[in-house]
């Protein structure tokens, strides 16, 4: 690659931080994409060609990724690049090319309050064990806000923190908490054998990003009888999040582990990113807290109890996604008709505004 294209490479980069860009999309003789505040643009003055590709974001994989790329056709991974700018790298072949996906992972790591998260989140944070799951889609903001909870412990809390992740993306700095980042394919070969070699360590709090089988799904039900797992899953809502964890384990022992979910489950996070008036994107949030009712459902396999749980259970601290995108609406934050593409009953959420 010449130095000019070494140097425009460099430069989109610097541009996407300096923009707030989200995301970049490298496709071979297309313009460069870029998400800004949800909303997709052509960068048209920088043309993708497979050897920007090769030369600066392939090149970062080292031996097992390179065996994995190959295997699997595709892979996800961090690296950092100029100016120290980091990015989730998810390289993949289209049309017989290669191309790739990057998102920007800023240095700072935003409080709950920066992120306009609600304040029980930082409350969850701190406890003692069982499971938290914070879900969503892809882009939802599920990574930033774990890190905000974390890294709230970590300069609050003497705790012992292990991160399995695939890729690490944030970088932790240990202030008075112990960290340990632990990447796979780099560090630890899987998530099964890696929460494994957790389950007789001295640690405080981990924190898993995926449950790609059975195995992990059950070492993260064990850890969580004896420590807190902040586990990040993608999923719709609430109610797939559950079916989703769930649905890593055989028919034959389904109901067990359902038990045991029931009564380690502290908390469901799920959220979406929406356009903030004036501007940018602000989460909403769903937050499901394991009552007695919840644990009831939950064990025995009566889902469809639980979205009207959460709307009756807002003194404990649940919060619905309608309730929370009305209270942005009633404060001015994120306009009705945003808010409406987010909803099923939109007479309903239209009189919720109006209380």
């Amino acid at each position: 690659m010449s130095v000019s294209q070494d140097l425009e490479f460099k430069n989109i980069l610097i541009k996407a931080a300096q923009s707030g860009a989200s995301d970049l999309h490298f496709v071979p003789g297309n313009p460069v994409k870029a998400r800004i505040d949800g909303a997709l643009v052509d960068w048209p003055e920088s043309v993708v060609n497979a050897e920007m590709i090769e030369k600066n974001i392939f090149s970062n994989l080292n031996p097992a990724q390179q065996t994995e790329f190959a295997r699997n056709k595709a892979i996800v991974f961090s690296a950092n690049f100029a100016e120290d700018l980091r990015f989730r790298c998810q390289l993949f072949w289209e049309e017989g090319k290669m191309a790739a996906a990057l998102r920007y992972i800023p240095v700072n790591i935003k409080t709950v309050a920066e992120l306009s998260l609600p304040q029980i989140i930082s409350l969850l944070a701190r406890v003692e064990r069982g499971l938290i799951i914070v879900s969503g889609t892809s882009g939802a903001g599920k990574t930033t806000t774990i890190a905000a909870m974390i890294e709230e412990v970590n300069r609050e809390l003497n705790k012992s923190i292990i991160f399995l992740k695939k890729p690490i993306e944030y970088i932790f700095t240990p202030k008075k908490s112990l960290i340990e980042q632990r990447e796979i394919l780099v560090d630890t070969p899987t998530f099964a054998q890696s929460s494994e070699d957790l389950l007789d360590i001295d640690v405080d709090t981990v924190v898993v990003d995926q449950v790609p089988d059975k195995y992990t799904a059950s070492n993260v039900l064990e850890l969580a009888e004896k420590c807190l797992v902040v586990l990040e899953m993608s999923s719709q809502d609430v109610l797939d999040t559950i079916a989703d964890f769930l649905s890593k384990f055989e028919l034959t022992n389904k109901q067990e582990k359902r038990q045991i979910l029931s009564r380690n489950l502290v908390a469901i996070i799920n959220q979406i990113l929406v356009a903030r008036q004036g501007g940018g994107l602000i989460p909403v949030v769903e937050i499901l807290l394991n009552n007695n009712a919840v644990a009831s459902a939950i064990a025995d396999d009566r889902m469809a109890r639980i979205p009207d749980t959460i709307v009756m259970s807002g003194y404990e601290g649940m919060i619905s996604r309608e309730r929370a995108l009305a209270e942005l609406v009633k404060n001015g934050v994120v306009l009705i008709d945003e808010a409406l593409k987010y909803v099923s009953n939109k007479e309903g959420f239209k009189e919720m505004i109006l209380k």
